[in-house]
């Protein structure tokens, strides 16, 4: 008899956790169906960073795993990169693996499916925590683990797809903490928390912190009314040393990844923090996210903390404080947290402590699920205690409230102060509508609580929460920029072709792409990662990962920087293609030629050209510094033509206000170019001979094409500067002859890979004391030997690599290691050791 009750409450359990994850699968099913989302349609979500950072980073991990070349280096991502920082950061979900049943041009169609499923598993643990921290498998369950994995995070960060396992994992880890806290074991709490850490290391760091959190919660929640806080502590203390003990052990075991992730992470620019952000992250306007329809696509970057886990919650949380069978400890331990959580996204000190320290870059409150699954905790403690016996004048009250702050949050929203972050006020359309609808439905919920049967209530309230749900996710996705997937499959399809002479083959070799079939299928579209995309080598990057060497290196060769995480090749010459190892350029229609002054992928250079710093602030400067070292004859390289400089101060309030018209005499026929430092002019109010000259981000470095033009022509550039003498810009003409000439003149060799982008050798000729240039950034992953002695490479060029070599033949190997790679591992190994000693050390106890 007692085994068939047990066997019927484990059919039961898992019953209620598959109705949870289907109900969520069928949800999200419904919202992509009805927004005609492939599968279920012709669009795809590839706006954002879907388009520019996911798709190409999946498309390129298919690819490694489909041809078994999976490496932690890649020529694919800017000018060559470490991968691991961007496989951590972008990559490391297991449901990744999945990719392998998608052709590339299909990612699009695995990305709608894989964040289903995510929502949908996040959906499975979530009843799985409920069901164990409350010992029940009430139906129930199913709606509030709902709640959760259609909360306001999901709905407004649902493309951000890397984040939405944390989801998953949460409320494992806290059924970890729960085990601990009641019976001493802790193997879920390390491993679950580990797996967090390992496939998220950003959100597994704010995950460690809200275990903390509700660690002191639990101690504080469940002493005795008369107990003292001192008291509580020292009997607490145990468990509180024990969930540390395993915090640090789960960190510890996840440093293979994070150590080797860490490395790379503080080459990039991400270091200092704006100095003048306001202390206060939100106003009132917080109370909007109660309701539905709070925040959509158009204020996804910039919104209050999305704390929206249905209306039903939030009405249950607000009788939680007046429950009559809930004791006073718990509901003032509950509220503290709640206000921990709050007051820690609304202090700027504090809420940069959740992020690592460093300002979110758009998509704020990155931490506000934490208090979206507590808010469901807490609402669903309401329910278990049975939600009717409220007395009479709370029934009306606490409802009356919750619309009471949804109107002041929807006034505040709407013509109240805005977000202090650059002063762009929440998307609210149809605010009033929103309001009625928002503050109806309050009322209609309230009565089918109080004044429904049971019974019927219960049916009720499946419906119009599961149609809450729907209802805000799908005003969520009000305004996405959807790409078209027919035209993605025929686009991905017909550039993949026109690739073929430049994808990625054996040997070492880039090609400067401006093809830009595949935009006409997405919206704003920008090209970055293509190179990811489409399986070649280019210099073009835009990922959180990019380091400032590199960033700084191309700037200097010409490339344009729009900001710290992206990179393009415009900008870029050839003759600084050439150098940087580029035979082909890439037309926007996808026409490929060879670039002339392309001898091959590096050359053999002497000592002079290793002394040469690259970081002039002309750009043309270092272009001629390059050449000069490389010819030991007064060979011209660069032309200065004669200019002519009227300057008006136009004595208005704009940083440039001085208006120069330059009158340029051409005395040789061939191309112009206007070389400009930072802060050198406003690019929107240049015009060449009358015409506009392509509307840059003011005062960016420029190496930009004016046009060709025949000798004794003149031509007029009016712009607005800085400064009156405008020494930041200056116009130039290339001696492209002469540069081919050169460069000719130092041997180049075939690099070639041996398996992946880890792994190159090549054969040269050398003289003794000359070096061989390879465009390759500057590494101490990187391992060189030269005829199986190892030897040092050297920094040339501000970041790039040279390779000493000895006079005759050299067969040089170069091998990469990911640095931080093998001491990760080892402190992996003790972090396993030490778990696995604190779980023999408690068996033993037992």
């Amino acid at each position: 008899m007692l085994e068939e009750i047990m066997t019927k409450n484990k059919t039961n359990k898992f019953m209620l956790m598959g109705a949870a994850g289907l109900l969520s699968i069928l949800i999200m099913i419904a919202v992509m169906a009805i927004n005609h989302v492939t599968p279920f349609g012709n669009r795809n979500l590839l706006a954002s960073d879907v388009g520019a950072q996911y798709s190409p980073f999946l498309t390129m991990l298919q690819h490694m795993l489909k041809t078994h070349t999976l490496s932690l280096y890649s020529f694919n991502v800017g000018i060559g990169s470490n991968l691991v920082a961007l496989i951590s950061y972008y990559l490391m979900s297991p449901f990744n693996l999945l990719l392998i049943f998608f052709k590339s041009s299909q990612v699009p169609i695995f990305i709608t499916l894989v964040i289903i499923l995510k929502i949908g598993l996040s959906a499975v643990a979530m009843n799985y925590f409920l069901q164990r921290h409350f010992e029940t498998q009430s139906w129930a369950t199913v709606l509030f683990a709902n709640a959760y994995s259609l909360c306001g995070f999901v709905a407004t960060n649902y493309f951000n797809l890397m984040w939405l396992d944390s989801l998953i994992w949460l409320p494992l880890i806290i059924t970890g903490v729960d085990q601990l806290y009641r019976n001493r074991k802790f193997g879920m709490l390390f491993g679950w928390l580990s797996v967090s850490i390992i496939t998220n290391y950003y959100l597994g760091y704010m995950t460690c912190i809200f275990v903390g959190l509700y660690a002191v919660y639990l101690v504080f929640a469940n002493r005795e009314e008369t107990q003292s806080i001192k008291s509580t502590l020292k009997n607490a203390w145990s468990f509180i040393g024990k969930v540390l003990q395993i915090g640090i052990l789960s960190a510890l075991t996840s440093m293979v990844v994070l150590l080797p992730t860490a490395l790379e992470m503080f080459k990039t620019a991400k270091v200092n923090t704006n100095q003048n952000l306001p202390w206060n992250q939100f106003g009132l306007d917080i109370l909007t996210q109660l309701g539905m329809g709070g925040t959509n696509f158009n204020s996804h970057l910039v919104h209050a903390p999305t704390i929206y886990s249905s209306l039903f919650v939030a009405l249950l949380v607000l009788f939680y404080f007046v429950h009559p069978a809930i004791s006073r400890i718990y509901k003032r331990t509950a509220l503290v947290m709640l206000l921990v959580l709050l007051l820690t996204m609304w202090i700027t000190p504090l809420n940069l402590v959740w992020h690592m320290l460093q300002e979110p870059v758009g998509f704020p409150f990155r931490n506000v699920f934490f208090y979206s699954f507590f808010a469901v905790m807490l609402a669903f403690q309401v329910w278990q205690a049975g939600i009717r016996q409220i007395t009479g004048k709370w029934r009306w009250l606490i409802p009356g409230g919750l619309i009471a702050a949804l109107s002041v949050g929807f006034v505040a929203a709407k013509w109240g102060p805005k977000l202090t972050d650059g002063g762009i006020p929440i998307e609210n359309v149809d605010t009033l509508v929103k309001l009625t609808i928002n503050c109806g439905y309050v009322v209609v919920l309230t009565i089918v609580l109080f004044w429904l049967s049971k019974r019927v209530a219960q049916v009720v309230l499946v419906g119009m929460v599961a149609g809450e749900l729907f209802a805000n996710f799908y005003s969520g996705m009000h305004g996405f920029q959807f790409g078209n997937q027919a035209n993605y499959e025929r686009q991905y399809q017909k550039e993949t072709m026109q690739f073929q002479p430049v994808a990625n083959t054996s040997n070492l070799v880039r090609a400067i792409s401006k093809n830009r079939n595949i935009n006409v299928a997405l919206q704003r579209y920008r090209n970055y990662n293509d190179s990811a995309l489409f399986n070649f080598s280019d210099v073009s990057s835009y990922t959180s990962t990019l380091t400032v060497q590199d960033i700084d290196l191309l700037n200097n060769f010409g490339a344009y920087v729009r900001n710290a995480r992206r990179v393009s090749n415009m900008g870029l010459v050839n003759p600084m293609s050439a150098i940087l190892g580029a035979k082909y350029n890439v037309t926007t229609k996808g026409a490929v030629h060879r670039i002339p002054e392309y001898q091959g992928t590096g050359m053999t250079v002497p000592v002079a050209f290793t002394k040469v710093s690259g970081k002039q602030p002309f750009i043309s400067d270092n272009l001629n510094d390059i050449m000069t070292s490389l010819d030991n004859k007064n060979t011209k390289f660069i032309m200065l033509p004669k200019v002519i400089d009227q300057v008006t101060d136009l004595k208005t309030r704009s940083r440039y206000h001085y208006q120069h018209v330059e009158r340029i005499k051409i005395n040789r026929t061939g191309k112009l170019y206007l070389d400009a430092q930072s802060y050198g002019i406003n690019y929107g109010r240049t015009t060449v001979n009358g015409k506009p000259l392509y509307n840059f981000r003011k005062g960016t470095r420029r190496f930009y094409l004016i046009g060709h033009f025949r000798k004794g022509q003149t031509v007029i550039v009016k712009t607005r500067a800085r400064d009156r003498t405008n020494k930041r810009i200056r116009f130039v003409m290339l001696n492209n002859q002469n540069i081919r000439k050169t460069l000719k003149q130092h041997p180049s060799a075939v690099i070639r890979k041996v398996g992946n982008d880890s792994h190159l050798q090549f054969k040269i000729k050398a003289n003794s004391g000359q070096y061989y240039y390879l465009p390759i950034p500057i590494d101490s992953g990187w391992h060189a030997t030269v005829n199986g002695k190892s030897v040092e490479l050297k920094s040339v060029l501000g970041g790039l690599t040279a390779v000493p070599l000895t006079s005759g033949t050299n067969q040089v190997k170069l091998a990469y290691q990911a640095p931080g790679i093998k001491a990760g591992l080892l402190l992996s190994l003790l972090g396993l050791i030490g778990f696995g000693w604190l779980e023999f050390r408690n068996r033993k106890r037992s």
